[in-house]
């Protein structure tokens, strides 16, 4: 069995308010997990973005500025194979 939390870097900087202060907490509770499940069948995983993913015509008109999801996607599905 396996659980993937997928979390952002806006924790880092702050300058996202309110969204800045819910991702501190999903990586204490990444980290909470991790340590629970350590010595179970269950696989945890942590994604953590530091960029943005958009939609693949979106990304490209960004400019660099995030990943189209067709990209984030093949990494993970990686994340997800056995």
């Amino acid at each position: 069995m396996e659980a993937v939390l997928v979390v952002g870097a806006t924790d880092n900087s702050g300058w996202a308010g309110a969204i800045a202060v819910a991702q501190g907490g999903l990586l204490s509770m990444a980290d909470a997990a991790c340590r629970e499940l350590e010595n179970t069948n269950i696989q945890f995983n942590e994604v953590y973005l530091g960029f943005r993913v958009d939609h693949d015509a979106i990304a490209e008109k960004a400019e660099g500025r995030s990943m189209g999801s067709s990209t984030f996607a093949a990494h993970y599905e990686r994340i997800l194979s056995p």
